[in-house]
């Protein structure tokens, strides 16, 4: 048995390293697509987290007040007259809470 494994050393050599350059292949593969899939959960939470956050009170029918407490700039924002059938998410003071994804 020893001799049959010193007769094939070259080759059980050169077998084990193939072997090994395919999984090391393999491992490189998988690492890559599981790096560029964490990056791109890290841009999308940085992202989110930059969006406008506006705070919508209505203490008076005559009066609203929108204030943006978000980390991101709320650009083009319009508040025109028109009947709030439903708000989304009111407390007891009043207040409407919700993301936007105007820019």
């Amino acid at each position: 048995m020893i001799q049959w494994f010193n007769t094939y050393a070259s080759l059980i050599t050169a077998l084990a390293t193939v072997v090994l350059a395919v999984i090391t292949g393999v491992y490189a593969y998988l690492l890559r697509r599981q790096t560029k899939e964490y990056i791109e959960a890290v841009n999308n939470q940085t992202r989110e987290s930059a969006r406008p956050l506006l705070f919508i009170s209505y203490p008076e029918i005559e009066e609203i007040i929108a204030v943006n407490v978000g980390k991101g700039p709320a650009y083009s924002i319009k508040i025109v007259n028109c009947e709030i059938s439903f708000p989304l998410f009111p407390d007891d003071y009043g207040l409407i809470y919700f993301n936007t994804s105007v820019r």
